[in-house]
């Protein structure tokens, strides 16, 4: 069984599956499963060894300012939990230097709530 997770909750995201699919038919190809693989290969490819969740703090509104992909740096702002007036701004720091691997996309958030999973501890594989 092969399971990938990737792009935001709640939405089908084009660029991430076809990413996927592109790495997935490399791995089979590299396996003999596949017999012929129309992409290229990229040059390098990044390992992340250890991931995590940030989680809202509070219910509310969520609203990111990062986006999947983005490198992050401990303390910086990636988005913000608003109470349902807008008066009360919550900020969503980032943990840990590392990656956005995946964020949360649906706009109401309860506490506890996983809002950006994080990639950190990375190596860059040359291929």
């Amino acid at each position: 069984m092969l399971v990938f997770e990737g792009g935001e909750a709640l939405r089908l995201d084009g660029f991430v599956i076809e990413t996927a699919m592109k790495g997935i038919s490399r791995m089979f190809a590299r396996q003999d499963m596949l017999h012929e693989v129309n992409n290229p290969r990229p040059e390098h490819m990044v390992h992340f060894k250890k991931t995590s969740w940030i989680r809202a703090r509070q219910a509310g509104i969520f609203i990111w300012s990062k986006k999947s992909g983005t490198q992050i740096v401990k303390g910086e702002t990636l988005g913000s939990i608003y109470d349902p007036s807008g008066s009360i701004r919550v900020p969503v720091v980032a943990s840990r230097d590392g990656y956005i691997l995946g964020h949360n996309n649906t706009p109401v958030v309860h506490q506890g709530d996983a809002l950006f999973n994080i990639g950190y501890e990375s190596e860059i594989i040359k291929l």
